[in-house]
């Protein structure tokens, strides 16, 4: 059956969400999402589209993109190419990297994109990863906070919607996402669900633990705590020493205890 062609966006925004294939982490370390980022800027560069807003979680990505020349399709699959070349070279693998195309959804006003901004920065403290987004270093939100920090994003359509004084603005767009999603923004593709790293995340912020002060627990204490996130995420000895940074051996050893 053919694809259906992309609705056209009357605004030139589209919310678009990129996934792994089979929920596969596509993103485990942070040296990957930099480089996807940096793919990110190269081709946003020669094909002159805006980036609003992002957030990189393990296996899934949210991007605002404003495309006025309505070449996103292909500037996805640049960037997508691009990565997956990188990152099955890394891996030592070949095949798909992401799950078919990208799924989009079309914003077609000026409201409807700042809700989905603070939708996409609220991403990891939906997933329970962090109390607050600016906690998160894989969004684009601590760019509003310090908007010079960054060359990726172009801030000024969503901060132009919280005010024209700058400061004024940047208070308005805090109070805006803290308030998390009160008009019931949502994707309309289905999403990617978290990956067990992510749960892994989840659980140790659950239990007010960041990983060094899990690396900083008593044998025993450890020891529980592996035992209790095999128990709540299914996760296997490998994934948990992606999320841990600790040795596979060790962890299938307190498994088997």
């Amino acid at each position: 059956m053919p694809r259906r062609p992309r609705q056209k966006s009357p605004s030139g925004i589209q919310h678009i969400m990129v996934r792994g294939v089979g929920k596969m982490d596509i993103f485990p370390y942070d040296s990957d999402k930099l480089v996807y980022l940096d793919y990110i800027g190269i081709i946003k560069e020669d094909m002159n589209f805006e980036l609003l807003a992002y957030c990189l979680m393990s296996n899934h990505a949210h991007l605002l993109i404003k495309d006025d020349a309505d070449s996103l399709s292909l500037a996805m699959k640049r960037i997508g190419i691009c990565y997956a070349q990188y990152f099955n070279k890394s891996n030592q693998r070949s095949g798909h990297v992401f799950q078919d195309r990208f799924r989009s959804q079309i914003i077609e006003n000026p409201r409807q994109c700042i809700v989905c901004a603070r939708y996409i920065h609220n991403n990891p403290v939906k997933a329970g990863i962090v109390s607050k987004p600016e906690h998160y270093p894989w969004s684009s939100y601590n760019a509003y906070l310090f908007p010079s920090k960054s060359k990726l994003i172009n801030p000024e359509l969503i901060l132009g919607e919280h005010g024209k004084d700058p400061q004024a603005a940047r208070k308005g767009l805090i109070e805006f996402t803290h308030a998390m999603d009160s008009e019931n923004y949502s994707f309309s593709a289905p999403e990617a669900g978290l990956s067990p790293s992510e749960k892994i995340q989840a659980l140790l912020t659950k239990k007010g633990l960041t990983l060094p002060a899990f690396k900083q627990l008593n044998k025993e204490e450890r020891d529980d705590l592996i035992l209790a996130i095999k128990a709540e995420t299914a996760a296997s000895a490998r994934e948990m020493e992606t999320a841990l940074g600790m040795s596979k051996s060790s962890i299938a050893r307190i498994l088997r205890e």
